[in-house]
């Protein structure tokens, strides 16, 4: 059971009933939500290319995170047990099961021992 209720927003007071219906069963508030939605399931509609491989992307988030992942040695993300990795969810998922890992927060360092 979620401790939090639900978000309550100007949006949702304002328009309190899903307006824009998809055919899978998808509903959407927002007419932009429900086109961006279209375009990138259903339509399949790829905007941008990554200039050094052109996998197309829709969302400019997905293209950043490619390039940072695929097209470059950094790995910025360290376990406290030295191994490094280039995305912070390949860590996070990597600390859940390392029992050496920290995570640095402000200036504490925490311990998790999973």
């Amino acid at each position: 059971m979620n401790p939090f209720p639900p978000r309550i927003t100007i949006s949702s007071l304002l328009n309190p009933v899903k307006s824009y219906q998809c055919g899978c069963g998808r509903e959407f508030r927002r007419k932009g939500n429900y086109t961006m939605h279209l375009a990138a399931v259903h339509i399949k509609e790829k905007l941008l290319g990554c200039p050094t491989c052109q996998r197309p992307f829709f969302r400019r988030k997905d293209l950043n995170r490619h390039q940072a992942s695929v097209h470059t040695d950094e790995a910025p993300y360290m376990c406290g047990c030295g191994k490094a990795f280039k995305r912070n969810d390949s860590l996070t998922k990597h600390q859940r099961a390392c029992y050496y890992a920290t995570s640095v927060i402000g200036s504490d360092v925490i311990i998790l021992l999973g």
